[in-house]
């Protein structure tokens, strides 16, 4: 009984969602999973389904190892489901419906190890474009601007003889930066072979 409904919503997703194959064998996974269970706990339709059962089936889960974003993506395929369940009239109240999803852990960014920076930046530019690129990657490395920033830069907003530049940031805030001797002379290198 329980495969079904889950059939119908699977053919649902790919002829009037046309969501690919790959999507719909995800939400086939996920709702076999939570079918099993319920079928185990002799649930043998989903108007008996309710906010507990759903819980109890992903504490389960979480508890035989599954990540956060494993546990979200679950829920969000019983999410959907129900959702289908209650506009086609077959259920009155999602029961996943209150249930939030697991917080994932924020990463940092990783720092680059200043050798692989070195190795990044030892090549010799050949040609109008690696010149440009060497010249870009430096005073990325050397100033610590941002790619936006870099992006808005004009020639005249860099005073070589101060070994500064005028970039404009986050909020239209301007700040004078200061650029490293390397990426000066690959600006310089920059500038002779783009005339």
């Amino acid at each position: 009984m329980l495969q079904q409904e889950i059939q119908e919503f699977l053919s649902y997703l790919e002829s009037v969602k046309q969501y690919s194959t790959h999507t719909t064998n995800g939400y086939r996974r996920d709702l076999t999973k939570l079918s099993k269970y319920l079928v185990n706990e002799n649930i043998q339709d989903w108007k008996s389904v309710n906010e507990h059962e759903v819980r109890t089936f992903v504490n389960s889960e979480r508890r035989r190892g599954l990540s956060p974003r494993s546990i979200q993506r679950l829920l969000s395929s019983c999410r959907t489901f129900f959702e289908f369940l209650l506009t086609e009239g077959q259920i009155q109240l999602s029961p996943a419906q209150n249930i939030s999803s697991p917080k994932l852990a924020q990463l940092l960014p990783k720092a680059m190890d200043a050798d692989l920076v070195q190795r990044l930046l030892d090549f010799k530019a050949k040609g109008m474009i690696e010149v440009r690129d060497k010249a870009l990657a430096e005073l990325l490395y050397s100033s610590g601007l941002r790619l936006s920033e870099i992006c808005k830069l004009n020639m005249e907003d860099l005073d070589t003889k101060e070994r500064t530049c005028v970039v404009t940031g986050k909020g239209n805030k301007t700040r004078i930066v200061p650029i490293g001797s390397k990426a000066l002379e690959a600006i310089k290198s920059w500038n002779v072979v783009r005339k």
